[in-house]
């Protein structure tokens, strides 16, 4: 029964790990002009407290892009 119980543990942690996961993963998306979009997810949007037509700053740090709210 134990070994029962951890293979059934085992097997809902990674269902939950790679449902998780894979729910932030993005696609490039071009467009006709030649600019690229991705969707940000609307969970980040609601926890930062921004709204449609928000500013904000894009800055890059060696491979990373950092998002960061637009402050006059």
């Amino acid at each position: 029964m134990y070994v029962h119980m951890y293979v059934h543990f085992y097997f809902l942690k990674n269902i939950f790990m790679k449902s998780y996961s894979s729910k932030n993963i993005r696609k490039l998306t071009k467009t006709g002009s030649g600019s690229y979009y991705c969707i940000i997810p609307k969970e980040f949007i609601k926890d930062l407290g921004w709204s449609e037509r928000q500013k904000f700053v894009l800055r890059k740090i060696g491979k990373k892009i950092v998002i960061e709210d637009w402050e006059k």
